[in-house]
């Protein structure tokens, strides 16, 4: 879908004088002052509460951030998504959202409910699945023209995206995510292939895989074995579509996952977060049992977001342990990946 020119703020194509990171603060400045519900967006976080919290090896950021109740409570169910406009495409933008065309590909746009300050979300311009498949290539080379100081991360249709249907990363300081900024702990190389290191991370409850490497064929290479690793060993063939419809809703072509990826001194970093559930149990639960939580990449990576400030004032250590166990996959189905491929 080509989007009007008078939504295009610049483009970024690789050759433009400024760096993209330099046009995104740019257009998040403008985009403030001339699109009210975007500075109420980060009015809202300017108020949000904070605390650490640890369970055992595992250490998070609480944030109590009222406003994310729109992703945290969206609604994913095929049905659900079929009755709504996507939000994400550019002929149902609100009137003032401009955007920074990437590589004639994707909009770059401010975030309206960011969760910390320099929040994008990056969307195809045409109306397609979240899927990860033959979108690599993108999503390494949007992390080198965010270098060094950005992180983009992909949410899997079912492990945070609340438009997973239509194909989107995001982009945010790698500062503000504890897991790509705090050191690496509890870490193990696993293997190393064409130049690419593989680690297994292990934080109490949640685990990780981590790919560093300079070589982007490889690193995509490796990304791929392994989701098709995953697919075999945590997809129940009952949940596989061989081949889908191209336009389905909620694809279920690709396992529950999120990513992260950044980029810096001629090298990329991966971090993957292979998924069991998307929810925990205590999100369907009822009354004083239930916390209303539905982690994606900035959960898994240790800013953990509650919308309802009872849940963040309650939140303790074995309730924390209890959702990172419920949607995280144990370190021996991790070996067992990594051993697949």
């Amino acid at each position: 879908m080509e989007p009007k020119q008078d939504r295009i703020y610049a483009t970024f194509d690789g050759r433009t004088q400024a760096s993209l990171p330099e046009l995104s603060q740019a257009l998040l400045a403008r985009q403030r002052i001339d699109w009210p519900q975007l500075q109420a967006g980060y009015d809202a976080l300017a108020t949000k509460l904070e605390r650490r919290l640890a369970a055992g090896d595992l250490t998070v950021v609480l944030q109590c951030n009222p406003q994310r109740i729109v992703s945290t409570g969206a609604d994913i169910d095929p049905d659900a998504i079929k009755a709504r406009p996507c939000f994400l495409c550019p002929a149902n933008l609100p009137a003032r959202q401009q955007a920074i065309l990437w590589q004639r590909q994707f909009l770059l746009l401010c975030n309206p409910f960011p969760i910390v300050d320099r929040h994008f979300t990056i969307a195809h311009r045409e109306h397609r699945p979240q899927l990860l498949h033959g979108i690599l290539p993108a999503f390494l080379k949007l992390a080198r023209d965010f270098q060094p100081d950005y992180a983009v991360l992909y949410n899997g249709p079912q492990s945070g995206a609340s438009a997973p249907d239509h194909l989107h990363f995001q982009a945010l300081p790698q500062a503000a995510i504890p897991a790509l900024n705090e050191g690496i702990k509890h870490i193990a190389k696993v293997r190393e292939e064409h130049g690419v290191s593989l680690s297994k991370k292990i934080d109490g409850a949640r685990t990780a895989l981590l790919l560093e490497g300079s070589d982007a064929e490889a690193i995509i290479a490796l990304i791929r074995k392994l989701i098709r690793a995953m697919q075999r060993l945590v997809f129940p063939p009952a949940e596989r579509l061989e081949s889908p419809l191209p336009m389905a809703p909620l694809p279920q072509t690709e396992p529950k996952v999120n990513l992260f990826c950044r980029y810096a001194k001629g090298s990329w970093r991966v971090v993957i977060f292979p998924r069991r559930q998307h929810r925990p149990a205590a999100y369907y639960k009822s009354g004083e049992d239930q916390i209303l939580v539905s982690p994606g990449a900035v959960d898994m990576g240790g800013v953990l977001v509650l919308p309802r400030e009872a849940d963040y004032n309650r939140l303790d250590a074995a309730s924390l342990m209890n959702i990172f166990q419920d949607v995280s996959l144990d370190e021996a189905l991790i070996d067992e990946i990594v051993t697949a491929i």
